[in-house]
Formats: C-alpha cells, structure tokens, sequence
C-alpha cells in the first residue's frame, strides 16, 4: 500500500522533468545518468542570465551573487550528507575526485600495502589504484562474494582478521547489483582487530538512492556526481574527513588560480587552506546552481522513499522477469534500483539495441566493471536502473518487449 501511495505521487512529478515532455522514451538508464529536474535546468540557465561571473572575482554584485550561491549549495550538500561544508569541494565528477583521492594518498602508502578492493568496482576506482599499485608495489584484497552475487560478510571478516589493510576504496553502492555495503559492520570487523584503514568510498551510485550520514560513518574520503542525482553533468563533490586532513595534511594535486595564498618568488609559495586548495581553477559554476536545486529536490521527497520506490519497482520486475524462460537474472535477491539480467543466447547489445528500437533506453555492456566476470561468469550484461520517474506501466512494457523480442536483432530489421 506504501509503494502504491508513493507510486501515484511519483507518477504526478514526472511532468517536472521535460525531457519526457519532449521524448517518447521508457528511460531505464538511470545508474549511467538521471534526467534533470526543470528547476535544475531554469537554475543553471539563471546564472548565465543574472549571474555569469566568476567566484574567485568577488569585487562585484554578479561575483558575489555567485558566491553566495556557491557557499548556498555546499551548506546544503553538507545537510544532506551531514557533514561540514568546510569538508567539501567542488570538481569535474566522481572519476576525477577518485583519481585525485589515490594520487594524495601516494605519500603514506609503502611497499607491501593491502588494498581492499571489489571485482565490481568503477575502473574509476580501479584502474588508478592499479597505476598506484605499479607505482608503490602495494597488494590487493578483493571482497568475497556469495553464489547470487552479494557480499558475503563471514568470509569478509576472515579476510581482515588475516590481514592488515591499509585502504579500502569501494563503492558504497555498486552500479552492476545495486547491493549497498554494510559500512558499519566492515568497521566492526576493523574494530575487532584494531585496525584503522582508510575509507574511501565511491557514492556516485549510492547518492541518490541511500541515506548517507557521514558523521556516523565517520570514514576518510567520498565522492559523487551531480549527473546522477538528477543534476547537472561536469559537476561532483568529494569529501575529506577534517580529522584526516588534519592528521595527513594531504596537498592537491592540481594548482593554479583561487588556490595559492602568496608567493614570493619562484620557489615559495603557500596554499589557501582547504577546499579553496582543491579547486584550482574556474569551477563549473552554472552546474553548482543545478546541483542546489537537486539536492534540495531529493532532500524534500526523502532519499528513504525514493529508494523504497525504485526497489518496489525492482521487485516487480525481477517478478515479471523470472516468468520468462529465457532470462538469466543475477541479482535477483539483492534489493536495490538494478536488474541485471541477460537473455539466453542472445547478445546484450543486441537485446539493448532491439529494446532502443522500441524507445525504451536501457545500458548493455561491461557497464565500467572491466573484472565483472570474475564474479559472474560472463563479460556483458543487460542493466535496467530504475529512478523517480519510472513506474509500473513502463516496466509492463519492458516485460511485453524482452517476451516478444525473439532473437531481438532480427527484430529490428522485420
């Protein structure tokens, strides 16, 4: 009864987003971008019409207006995740923040460090700690995974009580399963050996589906994206825990305008303190008036009931799904926003392209997880992801589609 209140609710906020006044599209890509709210898209056009000037320039109105906004968006993003803004900057996305995030840490890791990775993870989160691991000779751990593809948490346990882990980089949300990890409970097992690992957690899928309380976590390090909570794309955040700074005093790896505080000559010089050190550079201030209205726009409705709604809707899916003879699901006992499936003897693609034809948008592919095989066995998937504005019809369609669909390329072509 919850889920049909939310469903009927859900259903009147999809005309707030035009992009589906314009297009005749099942959208079912959600976990590789999310469609933008209109008051997102009318905030962005606002500070090229108002408020075009830059930030770092605060000797006018226009500069202040947008500073203002600028400190306006960070109070909120600091509320949202409940953390303190001065633990926030401002960057392209999730894949820069993650690169930088490893790239500081280069300073204290040594030979012979553990990393605790997952086969799942982004290459954003992969590939630039396989680059650190050429670098620094460090070791990985990987995360042991049941027989349905979850996390299997006895086994993770006796992986950390046999060792002695230096970071563990994961995403909070994985954008294959959608399984959320239990971050409490891997720091109860730290706890149980004394161990204080680095956290560093990728929330770009977990943002807009998971309630994220980072004073409870109390982790290190966390990035996401504004593309993929219903914001604008070429704008992310990244958080460092003060009390990491404080103890690390990590240095940018980017320099240039807004974070030097002096020089005098070519030798010295001092940086602004953080964040201002970690956002050389012109930010992409439009995409900053976009992301306020997002986060706001999230934050009203709850990320609790949206993420009760998109699993309501996985659910029906994965029911609607498992009727079929032909399909291989493989999360289906994970709750999330994800069903990741394929049709037997049929490529992705193919089956993503056939349902493209039919204007229903779903993702094929490895979707960015290049070691995904080394936990399910197979290197391409079909992925539907669902967000806000999807709803049961849409998913009735989607179902009508893969049962008719026959050998899906063929189908294209009749």
């Amino acid at each position: 009864m919850i889920e049909n209140n939310l469903e009927k609710k859900f259903l009147k906020i999809k005309k707030f987003f035009p992009f589906f006044n314009k297009n005749n599209v099942i959208y079912f890509d959600n976990a590789g971008t999310t469609q933008k709210h209109i008051k997102v898209i009318e905030m962005s056009n606002y500070y090229y019409l108002n408020d075009c000037a830059n930030i770092h320039s605060s000797d006018c109105s226009l500069s202040l207006n947008a500073l203002n906004e600028y400190k306006n968006c960070k109070q909120s993003i600091a509320k949202f995740l409940n953390c303190n803004d001065f633990e926030l900057f401002f960057s392209s996305g999730t894949t820069l923040i993650l690169n930088q995030f490893v790239l500081i840490m280069e300073k204290i890791l040594n030979e012979g460090d553990q990393i605790l990775l997952s086969y799942y993870e982004h290459s954003s989160n992969f590939f630039p700690w396989i680059k650190m691991k050429d670098k620094k000779k460090l070791k990985f751990l990987y995360l042991p995974y049941k027989n349905d593809f979850s996390v299997d948490y006895l086994q993770l346990e006796k992986l950390i009580s046999k060792n002695n882990i230096k970071v563990i980089s994961l995403a909070l949300t994985n954008n294959n399963t959608g399984e959320e990890l239990d971050i409490l409970k891997i720091k109860s097992f730290l706890k149980k050996k004394l161990q204080n690992p680095l956290i560093l957690l990728d929330a770009a899928q977990a943002v807009s589906h998971t309630k994220i309380d980072l004073k409870q976590l109390d982790i290190d390090f966390l990035a996401f994206s504004g593309h993929k909570i219903y914001g604008p794309t070429g704008i992310g955040v990244g958080y460092i825990n003060h009390k990491t700074l404080n103890k690390y005093n990590f240095d940018p790896i980017l320099l240039g305008g807004g974070a030097i505080s002096w020089c005098d000559d070519e030798v010295s010089y001092k940086l602004k303190p953080f964040p201002w050190n970690f956002e050389s550079g012109t930010l992409n201030i439009e995409a900053i008036y976009g992301l306020h209205q997002a986060i706001k726009f999230v934050d009203n409705i709850g990320v609790e009931n949206i993420s009760n709604y998109e699993k309501f809707l996985q659910k029906f899916a994965i029911l609607k799904l498992s009727k079929l003879k032909n399909i291989k699901i493989y999360n289906k006992n994970i709750s999330s926003s994800i069903v990741l499936f394929n049709v037997d003897k049929v490529f992705s693609q193919d089956v993503a392209s056939y349902l493209s034809y039919k204007n229903i948008c779903v993702r094929s592919g490895d979707h960015c997880a290049k070691f995904l095989k080394n936990i399910i066995n197979v290197t391409t998937t079909v992925r539907v992801s669902f967000a806000i504005y999807n709803n049961r019809e849409e998913v009735l369609k989607f179902i009508k589609e893969i049962e008719n669909g026959g050998d899906f390329l063929g189908g294209i072509f009749r």
